[in-house]
């Protein structure tokens, strides 16, 4: 069962609803996570078990560069072996490390 996240900063006020990991149909070719994307400087949702789906500038939100701590030492969701740090993660719209990923809910 995944999780349904809400992407919210509270340095501007980001806030947008994220689906993470992946349901009882799909859980072995699906993983989604959330994303921002250097280049378009875009915050979305992507497979990251899907390697079409990954551009250049891509940096999922378990890349150290991402976030700001030891999320092994600090509270995380987790899908499978993706960790997603629940607070002081990047911010797309403010560029700060104030972006939390909130449980609101699941979905199958």
């Amino acid at each position: 069962m995944g999780s349904i996240l809400k992407a919210n900063c509270k340095a501007c006020g980001f806030n947008q609803e994220v689906y993470f990991g992946a349901g009882m149909s799909d859980f072995k070719v699906n993983c989604s996570v959330p994303v921002y994307n250097l280049k378009t400087k875009t915050f979305l949702v992507k497979n990251n078990l899907n390697s079409a789906e990954k551009a250049e500038g891509d940096m999922f939100y378990n890349n150290p560069r991402m976030f700001e701590g030891n999320i092994e030492a600090e509270p995380y969701h987790q899908w499978n072996d993706f960790l997603l740090k629940k607070t002081r993660n990047f911010c797309p719209d403010c560029k700060r490390y104030s972006l939390e990923f909130v449980d609101v809910g699941c979905f199958d």
